[in-house]
């Protein structure tokens, strides 16, 4: 084993820290946590991490000298201005152009481009669980193509349950903006019966709204309560000549 930079001589000298580029021995580091090595530029990478660096070490005397960071922050950009929190990770891209940093004290992975010298933040979006119903129902109603305003309509009736009074059963009605059809995006239940005001701008092709509904239910007879989630998928079929209604009527939603 043989030291590649910072420490000292002296093996047993536990002091051998600091903050300074140079060669070997000569340079000193604090708390290096990682190291990669980047083969198309032959390049070694240091987290120094108390330093809140990264240093590049290269030749045969192993030149040590600050690639990114002075002092504690969290900026990305160009290297100049761009600084890190006690980084703890590194990783190189295969190609050799860019330096992952795990920059702990930011809780967040930075990307060093070695060929503009600039750092970027890694944008992670993970998406969620799949949502699930109990039931899912579809649709299909012929409306008008007029433009105006209709109620949907719908009742929570069912012969063996109603609403728990001290649930928060709730609705949401989900649309595309570039739809022809429009409505509120949410409301609570608060009795049997559901009235949703709809706007059509003037329907000339298909849509389909999406209602989800979430349902707090109670046995009429032993008071058993239990909870529902159920969607219903509605597609209005514009068709010329069919009469302009107030409402549309979809019946009753609770399904158990």
């Amino acid at each position: 084993m043989k030291n590649v930079c910072g420490g000292e001589r002296d093996p047993t000298n536990l002091f051998g820290f600091g903050d300074k580029d140079g060669a070997g021995v000569n340079a000193k580091l604090q708390h290096p946590l990682a190291v990669a090595w980047n083969p198309a530029r032959c390049e070694l990478y240091v987290a120094d991490s108390y330093n809140h660096k990264i240093k590049r070490v290269t030749g045969p005397k192993n030149d040590t000298v600050t690639l990114l960071g002075d002092g504690p922050g969290d900026g990305v950009g160009d290297v100049p201005t761009a600084r890190l929190c006690e980084p703890g990770g590194l990783a190189v891209s295969q190609d050799g152009t860019r330096l992952f940093i795990a920059d702990t004290n930011n809780h967040a992975i930075k990307i060093l481009d070695l060929e503009t010298n600039s750092l970027t933040k890694l944008e992670l979006k993970f998406p969620g669980p799949a949502e699930t119903f109990d039931s899912v129902l579809e649709h299909s109603l012929e409306v008008g193509s007029q433009a105006g305003t209709v109620n949907l309509t719908a009742n929570i009736n069912h012969s063996e349950y109603k609403l728990n009074a001290e649930g928060s059963s709730s609705w949401t009605l989900e649309t595309d903006s570039s739809m022809d059809w429009s409505g509120p995006p949410a409301a609570d239940i608060t009795n049997d019966q559901i009235c949703i005001p709809l706007t059509c701008k003037a329907a000339a092709s298909p849509t389909q709204l999406v209602l989800k509904l979430k349902l707090y239910l109670c046995h009429r007879t032993n008071g058993m309560c239990i909870a529902r989630k159920v969607c219903h998928k509605i597609n209005l079929l514009p068709r010329e000549g069919v009469s302009p209604v107030d409402a549309i009527q979809l019946g009753s939603l609770a399904v158990v």
